[in-house]
């Protein structure tokens, strides 16, 4: 729900990064994931769907 909105989302992201709270992008890869987001959201760690690394591993060699 935080995301659908950058300006709102990405300021109560960074208060609870302030306060400590450790924020993931979660699933990343599947869905409506985009490069934006990390552009655009502050973040401590990205999690990787598995899905996706599948998927792209499969189709490299």
């Amino acid at each position: 729900m935080l995301i659908s909105k950058y300006g709102p989302a990405s300021s109560i992201l960074n208060s609870l990064l302030q306060l400590g709270v450790t924020v993931a992008l979660d699933d990343f890869g599947t869905g409506f994931s985009s490069l934006t987001y990390l552009l655009k959201l502050p973040y401590t760690r990205i999690k990787i769907d598995q899905s996706f690394i599948r998927e792209h591993a499969d189709t490299a060699g």
